[in-house]
């Protein structure tokens, strides 16, 4: 490989890491984000729920 194909790959790898950190990070897409109203979702009682 040549150095403009590893340039062209570098810069490939980093546009899809820079949307992929993005797209995790906006409000919609938070895998942990809690979405009910007063914060009691499965994964606030999860850890509740096995101590009682």
């Amino acid at each position: 490989m040549n150095r403009r194909q590893i340039f062209f790959l570098m810069a490939a790898i980093l546009i899809v890491a820079l949307a992929g950190y993005l797209y995790l990070h906006s409000r919609q897409a938070a895998p942990l984000q809690d979405a009910s109203p007063n914060a009691t979702g499965s994964l606030g009682k999860a850890p509740l729920q096995a101590w009682t």
